[in-house]
């Protein structure tokens, strides 16, 4: 089970496109096997997505997926 201090408050958890409370993840992860666990802390670490128990979990650490913005000046 993942506790309070595993999810960070710069992390956003999506469910299946849905933003995810930490109460709500924490409650979910009590079904989680030890493999599936593992696999998703290993994904709060570096980020991504992850398919456990038929749904689908999008990590994302803030700042991440941002497209840098390119000011083009003409001279």
């Amino acid at each position: 089970m993942l506790s309070k201090q595993s999810i960070r408050k710069e992390m956003t958890i999506y469910l299946n496109g849905e933003v995810l409370e930490k109460d709500d993840m924490i409650e979910i992860s009590k079904e989680f096997n030890e493999q599936e666990e593992l696999h998703f802390r290993k994904m709060m670490r570096q980020g991504g997505s992850i398919k456990i128990q038929g749904n689908k979990y999008l990590i994302k650490r803030k700042g991440e997926f941002e497209k840098p913005i390119i000011n083009k000046t003409s001279d």
